[in-house]
C-alpha cells in the first residue's frame, strides 16, 4: 500500500508540474518586447499621421511651412512627397483597400477644413459631400470604415456618412477634445 500511495503521489506530482509547465509556455507574456526595428527615414523632420498599405507608409510633414502628405518605403529609403493639388493637406486615413487617403485640407488655419478622398494611383482627388473635419492638436478627425461604404468625422459633431459625403448623420456631441478617432474592427462602433 505505501508504495501504491508513493507511486500516485508521485504521479499527481507529475501531472502538477506538467500543468504548471505547459500554462506557463502557453499564456502569454503581459508586455510586448520589441525585437528590431528599422529607421525608415533619416531627414529629422518630426512626422505626424502615419498610415500604411503594407508596402509604404504615408505621412504628413512641414516643408516651408506647408502640411505635405509623403511616403516612404516600409523598407526604408528616400521620402516622396505626394503630387497633389490639394492646400496644405493633412491625412486622416488610409481605405481598406489601401488605393485612396483620407485628407482635410487647410486644417492648420482654422483647425476644420474640408474633407476629400485623394486616389494614390490616378485619378482626381474627389469631395466628400459638404463634410469639414479637424480636432484637437490640428490631428484630422476622419476614418473610413473596416468595409470603406462609411466614414466617421469629428467636425462640430461625431458624424457618420457614406464615403462619398452623402447622408451624414450626427452620432453625438463630443465632450472634450476628440482626435484620431477609429472604427472598431467589425465596424460597429
Amino acid at each position: 500500500r505505501a508504495k501504491l500511495r508513493y507511486k500516485l503521489l508521485l504521479a499527481v506530482a507529475g501531472v502538477v508540474v506538467a500543468g504548471t509547465a505547459l500554462t506557463y509556455l502557453l499564456t502569454p507574456s503581459s508586455a510586448p518586447k520589441v525585437l528590431g526595428y528599422t529607421q525608415l527615414t533619416h531627414d529629422g523632420r518630426m512626422k505626424e499621421g502615419m498610415v500604411t498599405d503594407g508596402t509604404r507608409l504615408y505621412f504628413n510633414a512641414t516643408f516651408s511651412g506647408q502640411s505635405v502628405i509623403c511616403q516612404v518605403s516600409t523598407s526604408g529609403g528616400e521620402i516622396v512627397p505626394l503630387a497633389s493639388t490639394l492646400p496644405n493637406a493633412t491625412l486622416a486615413d488610409i481605405s481598406p483597400k489601401g488605393d485612396e487617403l483620407l485628407v482635410v485640407t487647410d486644417l492648420r488655419k482654422t483647425g476644420h477644413g474640408a474633407l476629400w478622398i485623394l486616389p494614390l494611383v490616378g485619378g482626381s482627388p474627389r469631395r466628400v459631400g459638404d463634410a469639414y473635419a479637424g480636432g484637437f492638436y490640428l490631428a484630422a478627425s476622419a476614418a473610413w470604415s473596416p468595409d470603406g461604404k462609411r466614414v466617421a468625422y469629428i467636425g462640430d459633431a461625431l458624424y457618420i456618412a457614406e464615403s462619398d459625403g452623402t447622408r451624414p448623420r450626427k452620432i453625438s456631441t463630443p465632450n472634450g477634445f476628440p482626435f484620431r478617432i477609429r472604427w472598431a474592427p467589425d465596424g460597429r462602433i
